[in-house]
């Protein structure tokens, strides 16, 4: 597409935007102009109501207080009977009409309707307690009004036109004649006064529906023809600076930064031109740099690619050691794992064996008890022997005496003699028999004795067993604890020993990648450096045949390198792991 294409679409887009400009003018002004026709009307209607409304009730106040003036004047000073008062009103204002539908009518206070020109079959019937389809006694409230002054009343009266009791508006006031008190009144029907509302408004629609297309017309043409004005001065000032900045981007979009256009314009073009100008210059001068940047981090690259690649060798053999560490220890942690475990053995045996060894001390102690009964019981039967030999010896004595008893009675006492003897014989072998069994307790109580003896000894033995078992016990107690200790500390070394290994492999990948990253800097900063040297600039970095950097010129600017961030601290706090 040519200059000339571009001017020209340049300018059918500022014509197309005045254009869009004024329809969004010319619709603005439409709708305000509605809006206010709107708000005009409203109030208008509004205004012409009250305005209708009032007039309708001066009309109907002043037709009534007209009528009052002219029946009052016409019978002053003249004597007139209350019977013909009624006959004499409906002769002078039965006939009276005003209007399309206007007439007055009269009520004495009693309620009597004595005129009624819109329904001549009311004249004469009693209407005080007559109610309208709303439930208001019209008639009572007209006699109301007439006693306090005169005033308005609204109700619902027979339409004689439609034949349907229609909202109506009155007037009544009183009128004194010849002694006699009655109310007077007019009225008119709503829908009449709606109407003639409805009459000046359709002839109100009728003129905005005249000046609004003619007040259209001429914002509308003064709205264009301001606006080509606009467009014709635009287009001029515009063209030419933008023509200038297309073939200053077209050159830089191609690389070249020299002998770019300057715009002398004081406008927002020309202030983009102007900095588009200082644009190039700071990309020129930026590219320059980049260049001379590119070169150092090619080199430095390079550096930390061989670097890399070092403590990548370094890091794997570390990693293989603690491998081999790990497995060591792993080692030694299934040995102090068996140790525990038959520490805990020999601990579980150990109070078995105290468990058992208190029960024996308890059964020897209870045996010891026994023999000493034993031993008490012995005793004691001893002391029931004796008894029974002492009564043995009474018995015999006893028995050696009646058998000398009975030798002095002679035949008399024969018989006694051989009761003597038998007892005597008796006491004898009681007393033998309690001899062998004294005889055998005392050989009992010694046995007995040496019983206890021993069951002593047995006792003294197995106090000294149960306080060396308590010692053994103790003993393998506090090895199984610190064996437990030593498998918790190796299972924890084992931990650490894993994290460190996990965090060495972590290391060792990270610096692979790290070495690969570096070698792919190498080969971008290269890349770089060719893509870079396809711009145009006042100064080139000149370079060696490897692409490294010679010299800067003096007149190129460099920008002041940012220090390098702090490597190890990054890495130490994220990812890398020092060890």
């Amino acid at each position: 597409m040519s200059k000339k294409t571009k001017s020209r679409s340049i300018k059918v887009k500022l014509l197309a935007l005045i254009f869009f400009g004024m329809l969004v003018m010319m619709g603005a002004l439409l709708v305000s102009y509605i809006y206010s026709m709107n708000q005009v009307r409203e109030t208008s209607k509004s205004f012409f109501s009250k305005v209708i409304y009032d007039e309708v009730k001066d009309r109907m106040k002043f037709i009534v207080q007209s009528t009052i003036s002219s029946i009052q004047g016409k019978y002053q000073g003249e004597t007139i009977e209350r019977e013909d008062i009624p006959n004499l009103l409906r002769s002078d204002l039965g006939h009276i009409r005003y209007g399309k539908n206007g007439y007055c009518f009269v009520f004495l206070y009693d309620g009597t309707h004595i005129i009624a020109p819109d329904n001549k079959t009311n004249e004469g019937k009693n209407l005080l307690n007559f109610k309208d389809p709303t439930g208001k006694k019209p008639v009572q409230e007209f006699i109301s009004i007439a006693k306090a002054g005169g005033g308005f009343a609204t109700y619902a009266w027979l339409n004689p036109n439609t034949k349907k009791y229609e909202p109506k508006m009155s007037f009544i006031a009183p009128l004194k004649i010849g002694g006699l008190e009655v109310a007077i009144g007019t009225g008119e029907y709503v829908s009449d006064i709606e109407l003639a509302q409805k009459k000046i408004g359709l002839i109100f629609e009728q003129n905005r529906g005249k000046i609004i297309p003619l007040t259209l017309s001429i914002w509308g043409l003064a709205v264009f023809v301001f606006l080509m004005l606009i467009y014709i001065y635009v287009s001029r000032r515009v063209s030419r600076p933008i023509n200038a900045v297309v073939k200053n981007i077209k050159q830089i979009a191609a690389g070249d930064f020299t002998g770019l256009i300057k715009v002398k314009s004081n406008d927002e073009i020309g202030e983009m031109a102007r900095e588009l100008s200082k644009m190039g210059e700071s990309l020129a001068e930026i590219i320059t740099q980049v260049l001379y940047s590119a070169a150092q981090v090619e080199e430095t690259a390079e550096e930390i690619a061989k670097g890399n690649q070092d403590l990548s060798r370094r890091t794997q053999e570390q990693a293989a050691t603690l491998e081999e560490v790990a497995a060591t220890v792993e080692e030694v942690n299934s040995s102090i794992q068996l140790t525990t475990s038959n520490s805990e053995q020999a601990n579980q045996l150990s109070l078995s064996t105290l468990e058992a060894v208190n029960a024996g001390k308890d059964s020897v102690q209870e045996t010891l008890t026994a023999m000493e009964q034993i031993s008490t019981s012995s005793q004691k039967i001893e002391d029931i022997i004796k008894v029974v030999n002492d009564i043995a010896f009474q018995t015999n004595l006893l028995a050696l005496n009646a058998a000398v008893e009975a030798a002095r009675a002679g035949d008399h006492g024969r018989g006694f003699a051989v009761v003597a003897t038998e007892v005597r014989n008796l006491a004898g072998r009681t007393s033998e028999l309690s001899k062998e069994v004294e005889s055998l307790i005392k050989e009992s109580a010694e046995r007995v004795g040496r019983g206890n003896s021993l069951v002593r000894q047995s006792a003294e033995l197995l106090n000294q067993i149960v306080e060396n078992t308590n010692k053994t016990v103790m003993e393998i107690t506090n090895v199984a604890a610190t064996m437990r200790e030593q498998a918790t500390a190796g299972e924890q070394i084992q931990v650490s020993i894993d994290q460190l290994n996990q965090v060495t492999q972590q290391n060792a990948a990270m610096v692979e990648e790290m070495a690969a990253s570096s070698m792919m800097l190498s080969s971008e900063s290269g890349n770089l450096n060719r893509i870079v040297n396809r711009f145009q600039v006042s100064q080139k970095i000149p370079t060696t045949n490897t692409g490294k950097v010679r010299v800067l010129p003096e007149e190129a600017t460099v920008l002041e390198p940012k220090p390098a961030p702090d490597v190890q601290k990054d890495f130490v706090g994220d990812s890398w792991e020092k060890f």
